[in-house]
């Protein structure tokens, strides 16, 4: 896809969509910025805003403290925030510092998150084949029912390329 046809698919999907959009691309393609345009056009738009998480950098320490006795919150709460929010962008799927919470996290929520029918909006540096693994089988039929995708190619914004 183009960056315009890109923009174009997202706003859509943010101000009707249903379901599961991926946004894949390589390193600095804009897919963080596209994704954090998606919840500020919410915000403007005066729709429920949702939220946005990182498996990038947040998920694995948000888990590992809500299993500790002094968490505000157990991890039961703090998933179940995330299998509710009326719109949720996960963001970096497949990076993290423990594949295993991750691989945790992201699957469960999604799942909750179609059960529940929530749209979601998810980016990822990873191919498609390496998005599937990660998410496994379930997830990979529950995407083939609701998910749609849109690519982020071109230059690396952030090195001028």
């Amino acid at each position: 896809n183009t960056e315009n046809e890109c923009s174009a698919k997202v706003k859509k999907f943010t101000d009707f969509g249903k379901g599961i959009l991926i946004i894949y691309g390589p390193n600095g393609t804009g897919k963080t910025r596209t994704a954090c345009c998606a919840i500020n056009h919410r915000i403007a738009q005066h729709v429920q805003p949702g939220d946005f998480i990182s498996c990038g950098n947040e998920v694995c320490p948000m888990i590992r403290s809500s299993r500790s006795f002094k968490a505000e919150r157990s991890e039961y709460d703090t998933l179940k925030y995330y299998y509710t929010t009326p719109f949720l962008v996960i963001d970096e799927v497949g990076k993290g510092d423990d594949s295993v919470i991750a691989k945790m996290f992201v699957p469960n929520v999604l799942a909750a998150r179609y059960n529940n029918q929530l749209p979601t909006l998810m980016t990822t540096n990873l191919t498609k084949d390496e998005l599937m693994e990660f998410l496994g089988k379930d997830i990979e039929d529950r995407l083939a029912e609701v998910g749609s995708e849109a690519v982020l190619m071109g230059k690396n914004y952030r090195r001028g390329n």
